[in-house]
């Protein structure tokens, strides 16, 4: 019983604050592009609609997540097929596997990840050969992995349909998106683009440079986006742009596609003029990518053009703009704080709305458990209280936001969560899980792992007293 109480604890906890998949990539197949360039058809194609067909046998599978045969219906953008290879219709069907419900947490990469085949989306979809593609569904090239389908935009110029192989509609596709698409289109990209352990800087710039010209603001997307795609440490754009070093940094996680980021900052030249404009890109981007924006933006905590143009963010509601605030406050930026946590009750004051979304829930809860007043934590206590009975999955969410770090006044939120004796899964209850975390913060000696009810809720009176004495 102990261990399994421990480890129960444990696992909910990482299910709620997943880690960047860099972290663990080395556990995760990650498609490279000469992989994906081996398909024998390649399509662009927008994802009309997604349909549940059948659960997966056990045996199909070699992982336990509830898994089903979906199938998509895509309009076919743009195709290339491999010499010899009968292109696809204008639309098709796709089978694929999908996690039921959607969501399946992944851990250290197990499950693995599986297609992303969004409803409206448009994917890059790698096809093996269909020999009855009137009669039977197309399938792609693998099942699992992260990347086996990639991000690209509807409208292109019509380039593609003279393209020599399947890895020059590949890049074709990249350099459309890259010099033509949205921030949000740029965004998804860069982390495909940064997953990949090859350089690619030779093939892209020179076509970019072509359709991109002198136009700073694209070329800020771009080296904004992949600058933020980057896992942590990364070099800063100082180090990125230094005329004094020949050599790219050799200890950086991903360095293969450095040459790429250095070559589109380069495009804009060191200058006060280009640390603002990246500034400013990275903020506005928040919504596509806040954990990788706050990251870039360290190098620039506490310059006025952060200060101003994040607290305008913050006063109009842009999303991740608290979690950015969250992380600059770490370094220092303390002229945010009013507005940023203004916005953060605003998030979690509006559950169906601005709290609607996990990911700005987290930045605001941390904000507030880190940087907030004594007062801004009791209040915050007051919203988590509220929620127990008024919104039983936020609560389970917001009350592990608001902890899990190293300061001590989040005891005023487990103190409402060691006080609710519900079960929060199987013979599991949020007292027990909030015991474990609170023994964590305090360094004091709780038994978590007592096997009856009544032993734990013996330590967590205890813990109740302790609380009301400190």
């Amino acid at each position: 019983m102990k261990t399994s109480v421990l480890s129960i604890c444990g696992r909910v906890l990482l299910l709620l604050f997943p880690l960047p998949l860099s972290l663990h990539a080395g556990l995760i197949k990650q498609w490279q592009l000469k992989e994906t360039a081996s398909a024998p058809v390649l399509v662009t194609g927008r994802i009309r609609a997604v349909h549940r067909n059948e659960r997966a046998a056990e045996d199909q599978a070699p992982w336990k997540a509830e898994t089903w045969w979906m199938s998509a219906d895509v309009e076919v953008l743009r195709s290339f097929a491999a010499s010899g290879v009968a292109l696809p219709s204008r639309e098709i069907e796709v089978r694929f596997l999908a996690y039921v419900p959607d969501g399946a947490p992944s851990i250290n990469g197990f499950p693995p990840p599986l297609p992303d085949m969004t409803p409206g989306a448009i994917r890059i979809l790698p096809l093996l050969e269909n020999n009855g593609p009137a009669s039977g569904p197309w399938r792609l090239m693998a099942d699992s992995g992260m990347d086996i389908t990639i991000p690209a935009r509807p409208e292109i110029e019509g380039k593609l349909a003279s393209s020599t192989s399947a890895r020059a509609f590949l890049i074709g596709e990249f350099v459309d998106t890259l010099s033509r698409g949205t921030a949000g289109e740029i965004a998804a990209l860069s982390g495909y683009l940064l997953r990949q352990r090859e350089d690619l800087s030779g093939e892209l710039m020179p076509l970019l440079d072509a359709s991109i010209g002198n136009d700073r603001q694209q070329w800020a997307e771009i080296a904004a986006s992949l600058h933020a795609a980057q896992s942590v440490p990364r070099p800063g754009v100082a180090e990125l742009l230094s005329t004094k070093s020949a050599e790219l940094p050799r200890d950086w996680a991903g360095r293969e596609n450095l040459p790429l980021i250095r070559a589109a900052l380069r495009r804009l030249q060191a200058s006060p003029a280009t640390d603002d404009l990246l500034i400013r890109t990275w903020i506005a981007d928040a919504p596509f990518n806040a954990w990788g924006s706050a990251n870039s933006l360290v190098e620039f905590a506490n310059s006025p053009v952060t200060t101003e143009t994040l607290r305008q963010a913050l006063r109009d509601d842009v999303r991740g703009s608290c979690y950015i605030a969250m992380v600059l406050a770490n370094y220092g930026n303390t002229t945010i704080l009013p507005d940023a946590v203004a916005r953060a009750f605003r998030v979690l004051d509006d559950p169906n709305g601005l709290g609607s979304r996990f990911d700005e829930v987290q930045g605001a809860a941390a904000l507030l458990r880190d940087h907030g007043s004594d007062q801004d934590l009791t209040r915050l206590a007051g919203i988590v209280r509220k929620d127990q009975t008024a919104d039983r999955k936020y609560y389970g969410a917001l009350w592990q936001y608001a902890t899990q770090s190293e300061n001590p006044r989040e005891v005023r939120v487990l103190a409402v969560v060691l006080a609710d004796r519900r079960v929060a899964f199987g013979d599991f209850r949020y007292c027990d899980l909030a015991l474990g975390e609170f023994k964590r913060l305090t360094k004091q000696k709780f038994d978590i792992a007592a096997a009856s009810v009544a032993e734990r809720d013996a330590e967590i009176s205890r813990a109740l007293v302790w609380i009301s004495a400190h």
